[in-house]
């Protein structure tokens, strides 16, 4: 009865993964036709607007913009049709999204509002960090295409660009990842390599360059991300790691990506936060990504995760599930710079070493105030019940904390941020981190300090610094 206990959360947890996407799917099915999702408002603005309510033509002339939710679409004079939601121009035009980042300007463009769908031809912008020239780039609801496209984190003009990548093709996941067809990298104007797919995240680690840096903990150290696309839906790649204390450090990973959910293999070391390692054997995560429950303002995640985990102590194979459940941002007095943020989650853990298994609970709250585009603060709280863990990796520092967060970007060479972590159970500060970043217009330097009880009485200091092409 004792094993029927233990392993008896994992099937509830299992079942609620499986059956909440098809109640949900079926509550969409039985409402078709009736209850439509609503298509955002759209707003036409100019110095002259003319609308014909017949046939539903309207055309909008002089410093004209139209805009939908975090969309802004501007030119001298566009041209549309309420009744099919098409709009298109036939002068410069400018296409902006705030929420994915993309900022194109184009010779002309051709959009449908309800479809989210249109293509602009020779563009340029940006879309995140990634500065984009093309012949043409397709709209769709979840990509862009772009095509014979240049790609860069360096804006140069007046000397050679420290980086680049040419390609026939790119697809653009907005917020995810880049991924290059017949690509060839350039690094000061020379061809380093090519290749038939090519992947890059968003503003991530992925970079032609490795990345060299020192701290107290482990010395210097380089490392270098790779992968390599297999079709659209699946990564593989490798993380090289070594440092002066521990030697190298390595891994091999594919990522497989589905509309509901997706799934991660790794074999080989990680390390967390802390700069605690672990070797992770044949370890798998499955993760069923944020998704709005129903029609409430509510979000629900779930995941699982089993391996062999080792450390140079001990050996486990290693089991969770877990699921958060969260609100969408509370807004307060009718403004987007203030807002709470709520949550909630549980997990299952079961270690083979010792028969470890415990239900964990956490509890999140949040607040967060933006004063400026530059400057902004938050103040969160989360606690954690029957926390347990067997190994360092990963290991919840402070049950119940208290955290601090200042971010300041006085301009765009420089970037200042603060952290504090305070334990509540003991009354005391655990942690305080400073982090400076300063762009070397290719390259980023960044500098850290750390003061930390760690688990220790006295407090430790730990300085570091990391220099990467910021590409």
């Amino acid at each position: 009865m004792p094993h029927y206990n233990k392993v008896l959360p994992f099937f509830l947890l299992l079942a609620i993964m499986l059956l909440l996407p098809l109640a949900e799917a079926s509550a969409a099915k039985g409402k078709k036709g009736k209850d439509e999702p609503r298509q955002l408002p759209v707003t036409i603005l100019a110095d002259y607007i003319h609308y014909d309510n017949a046939t539903g033509d309207i055309f909008a002339e002089g410093n004209a913009r139209v805009l939908q939710g975090s969309q802004i679409i501007s030119a001298e004079r566009i041209d549309g049709n309420v009744k099919t939601a098409d709009i298109w121009t036939k002068t410069t035009t400018r296409f902006q999204d705030s929420a994915t980042g993309n900022d194109f300007t184009g010779d002309y463009l051709v959009y449908n509002y309800n479809s989210k769908t249109g293509h602009v031809p020779n563009i340029q912008g940006k879309s995140k960090t990634e500065y984009i020239t093309a012949d043409n780039i397709e709209i769709l609801p979840d990509k862009a295409v772009g095509q014979n496209a240049v790609m860069s984190r360096c804006n140069a003009t007046k000397h050679v660009k420290c980086q680049h990548t040419t390609a026939t093709r790119v697809d653009i996941w907005p917020n995810d990842r880049i991924i290059a067809y017949n690509a060839k990298v350039y690094v000061l104007g020379k061809q380093v390599y090519s290749q038939d797919r090519y992947v890059t995240t968003m503003g991530g680690e992925s970079s032609s360059f490795p990345r060299v840096g020192y701290s107290d903990d482990e010395g210097f150290y380089i490392s270098h991300s790779l992968s390599y696309p297999l079709g659209n839906k699946t990564v593989v790649g490798t993380k090289l790691y070594a440092n002066e204390k521990v030697g190298g450090r390595s891994n091999i990973w594919a990522y497989h990506h589905e509309t509901n959910f997706n799934l991660r293999y790794l074999y080989g070391y990680e390390k967390d936060s802390d700069n605690d390692w672990i070797k992770k054997e044949h370890n798998i995560i499955v993760r069923y990504p944020a998704k709005q429950l129903f029609h409430t303002p509510l979000r629900y995640s779930f995941w699982f995760e089993r391996g062999h985990w080792r450390d140079k102590y001990k050996s486990s194979w290693h089991m969770e599930a877990g699921a958060y459940l969260s609100h969408d941002p509370i807004y307060l007095f009718n403004t987007k710079s203030l807002y709470f943020t709520l949550g909630t989650g549980y997990r299952r853990l079961e270690e083979s070493y010792n028969n470890i298994g415990m239900d964990e609970y956490r509890y999140d709250i949040g607040l967060f105030k933006r004063f400026s585009p530059s400057f902004d603060v938050s103040v969160s709280y989360s606690n954690v019940k029957n926390h347990v863990s067997v190994f360092e990796y990963n290991n919840i520092d402070v049950a119940e904390s208290l955290n601090y967060r200042a971010n300041w970007r006085p301009d765009n060479k420089n970037a200042f941020s603060f952290w504090q972590e305070y334990d509540q159970a003991n009354k005391r500060v655990y942690r305080n981190q400073i982090i400076y970043t300063r762009n070397l217009h290719c390259w980023d330097i960044i500098f850290y300090f750390e003061r930390e009880r760690h688990r220790h009485k006295d407090y430790e200091n730990t300085f570091g610094w990391e220099l990467h092409l910021a590409i």
